[in-house]
């Protein structure tokens, strides 16, 4: 097997972004410009996690509460819950595949999501959105989201070849009353069920940060923990 290429672009501590108090420590790697749907599936097996062109996971010098989940789109239970928002939304939600791409309606729509939910306080550049979402080293889709022909909700994914990545996902803050966010998730489920992946990575969970917790509503998963995936029914 061809070793894969790695050049760690940054590894130092910093305030944790997601527990107040605690200190974080998520080396920034870069795995050459492409990476392959293989590759990836090994890497999102090992914990990483995409930004842009680079690549992180937690090694946090004196904490373990952030832990990588996958969902298996073939074993995914929904609860009663989010089989209520599947059910009202399925059939007033239209649903485009594509690139990544970048234009005005994209960048208000991610940045009001973004500044009226508290995840930052200022808006991002046409730049930034780019570096972010639409700069990528891996096969990556875009999932849009629409009602009528309004844009409500978009979902980056990394595409592998067994597995896929919930990179990262916005919607139209006024459409909150819905779950516009559980509704992207089970939409990536029912299309990685539909074409037979093994895992939907969901990213990082820790249960005391209120912007990971609601991964902990996706069931049965896996949690990695110490280099091992195990079993949350």
């Amino acid at each position: 097997m061809r070793q894969q290429s790695r050049l760690v672009i940054y590894d130092g501590c910093e305030p944790c972004p997601y527990v107040p108090g605690r200190t974080a420590r998520m080396p920034i790697e870069w795995f050459g410009p492409r990476v392959g749907p293989e590759q990836l599936d090994r890497l999102l097996a090992e914990g990483y996690r995409r930004s842009g062109r680079f690549y992180y996971r937690p090694q946090c010098p004196a904490c373990r509460a952030c832990q990588a989940v996958r969902v298996s789109p073939q074993r995914f239970r929904p609860s009663s819950t989010q089989r209520r928002i599947w059910r009202r939304m399925a059939h007033q939600i239209r649903i485009e595949i594509g690139v990544p791409q970048l234009d005005e309606v994209r960048l208000e729509l991610f940045n009001r999501h973004r500044l009226e939910r508290n995840l930052g306080r200022e808006p991002f550049t046409t730049t930034e959105y780019h570096a972010f979402l639409v700069d990528t080293t891996c096969p990556t889709m875009e999932v849009d989201f629409y009602k009528g022909e309004r844009l409500v909700a978009v979902a980056i994914t990394d595409v592998g070849a067994r597995s896929w990545s919930a990179v990262y996902c916005y919607f139209d803050p006024d459409e909150s009353a819905w779950s516009p966010g559980v509704f992207a998730i089970l939409a990536q489920l029912d299309l990685a069920c539909r074409r037979q992946i093994d895992y939907l990575y969901l990213g990082l969970y820790a249960e005391d940060a209120v912007h990971l917790c609601y991964k902990a509503h996706y069931h049965p998963q896996e949690r990695l923990h110490d280099g091992r995936w195990l079993l949350v029914p």
